[in-house]
């Protein structure tokens, strides 16, 4: 994704792209525990702030996810987002959704 973007800053004129987001800790896929997802507040405290990039302060932020399911780790990026730099607008945008279909019953 990161090559994607700094292509489309190199075509758009230079956009501001930094990954000011760090994973502390890896996680188990949803799908390998029992489909439940941690709160986004719970994984909040897993992100960290890549303080080596992140001055000069952004105005906005946009996050780029690959799939949106739920919602809860933009959320929580969202949330640690906030706490760094204040009530800054934050974008949000995903290159695919995931449709839950109820199964009919017989």
């Amino acid at each position: 994704m990161m090559r994607i973007l700094h292509g489309l800053s190199d075509r758009l004129g230079g956009l501001d792209v930094r990954e000011l987001i760090i994973q502390n800790e890896s996680m188990d896929p949803v799908h390998l525990e029992d489909g439940r997802r941690p709160p986004p507040a719970v994984l909040a405290e897993n992100y960290s702030i890549n303080d080596e990039i992140k001055q000069p302060a952004p105005v906005y932020i946009v996050v780029l996810d690959d799939v949106l399911t739920t919602g809860s780790h933009y959320k929580g990026v969202r949330m640690r987002l906030k706490e760094e730099f204040g009530n800054i607008p934050v974008i949000r945008i995903f290159l695919a959704r995931r449709v839950f279909i109820e199964e009919e019953g017989p």
